[in-house]
Order: structure tokens, then sequence, then C-alpha cells
């Protein structure tokens, strides 16, 4: 029988609540998970002020399951890595600017995966 990642995550938060010396061999294998992922997404997009631009002139709504497949390719080969952060200078409203650090999308998506598995 199949669990859900959310009843999987509360499985291993209760196992390692109960026992502080227990060793989890199988994390990966939750962020490798297509449905994983896709939730991670969501996460990220539900939140406002996310569909900025965030790399390249492309926004979290340009979102696609190519996306995740990539992702998912590149993790269980072990290519996967980090992209460098753009930082761009945006209007702070009272004539001044910001500097705002934006990662690309396949990046948020696995470090929001990571986030959710701690």
């Amino acid at each position: 029988m199949a669990q859900t990642i959310q009843q999987r995550l509360e499985t291993l938060k209760k196992r390692n609540s109960d026992n502080n010396s227990a060793i989890n061999k199988d994390l990966y294998r939750i962020l490798v998970r297509k449905d994983f992922l896709n939730a991670c997404y969501q996460s990220i997009k539900s939140k406002a002020g996310n569909m900025i631009l965030v790399k390249d002139n492309v926004t979290l709504d340009r979102y696609s399951e190519k996306v995740v497949d990539t992702v998912i390719l590149a993790l269980k080969d072990q290519s996967w890595k980090f992209k460098p952060v753009q930082k761009r200078d945006i209007p702070n409203g009272s004539s001044k600017w910001q500097s705002v650090r934006i990662s690309d999308i396949q990046d948020q998506i696995v470090q929001k995966g990571i986030e959710m598995i701690l």
C-alpha cells in the first residue's frame, strides 16, 4: 500500500521524535518523487509575491511537468547542481533601490523539497 507524501513525512517525524538515534536511509527517494516535487511547486506558487520574474524572464506560472522531469533525472543520476542566483535591484517605493536575489525555478523546487523533508 502506497503512502502519500504527507503520511510518509509524518511517519518519519514521529519515528525520529521517538528515537533520536534513528537513521533515515530513504530520504532521497522522497525527494525524487514526482508528486512530492509537484507539491513543492504548489507550495511555492501559492505564496503571494512569488509570481514575479524569477530568472531569465520566466515566472513561476511558466512551470511545466517537463521542469519536474528534468529535475528528477538530474537528481537520480546525481548530476544536479544549484545555479548561481541572479541579483536585481528593484525600486523600494521611497526613491531607493533594494537588492533582491532571485533563484532559478528548479532550484527553488529542490530547496523547498529539502526544507519539507528536514
